[in-house]
């Protein structure tokens, strides 16, 4: 049953339009049961495998998406990628979640949470020039100085 207060859903590993759309429609089973109008609650898809980010323009554009997540950390993983410094392994990935969302007229993606906290504000400006609109913050500090560089994302 969906809750009042409650804004929107991450489902995990995404990696398909249909089952975002079978979200959709409990959502929508949901909501009414809830007394809450169809559509209130947003879909924010974490994209964190291989076929994720193959079907990220899909995703972006099943109704309810509002942006999509890049969940970095267990993608890195399956793809065996050893992200350096300047993170440039992950360029391409990050492009291709940032043209998704934008053909499908979403708002820009968030990236996941910076494993590195010193490396936190960098990489965070490194996304925000790439098109992202955000990340996930681990703190209090994080939070702020995120705010700080996505604010007219």
């Amino acid at each position: 049953m969906a809750v009042g207060g409650l804004a929107g859903v991450c489902p995990s590993a995404a990696a398909s339009a249909p089952e975002l759309a079978a979200l959709a429609a409990a959502l929508a089973e949901a909501e009414e049961a809830a007394g809450l109008p169809v559509g209130h609650l947003a879909v924010m898809p974490a994209v964190e495998t291989a076929a994720g980010v193959l079907a990220a323009a899909e995703l972006a554009r099943v109704p309810r998406v509002v942006r999509l997540l890049l969940a970095e950390a267990a993608l890195v993983a399956e793809l065996r990628l050893v992200p350096g410094p300047d993170e440039r392994e992950l360029l391409s990935v990050r492009s291709t979640v940032v043209t998704a969302s934008a053909a499908a007229r979403v708002g820009p993606p968030v990236a996941d949470v910076c494993p590195d906290q010193g490396r936190f504000a960098e990489s965070s400006a490194n996304l925000r020039r790439l098109g992202f609109g955000g990340r996930l913050c681990a703190g209090p500090e994080q939070l702020e100085l995120a705010a700080r560089i996505f604010v007219c994302a």
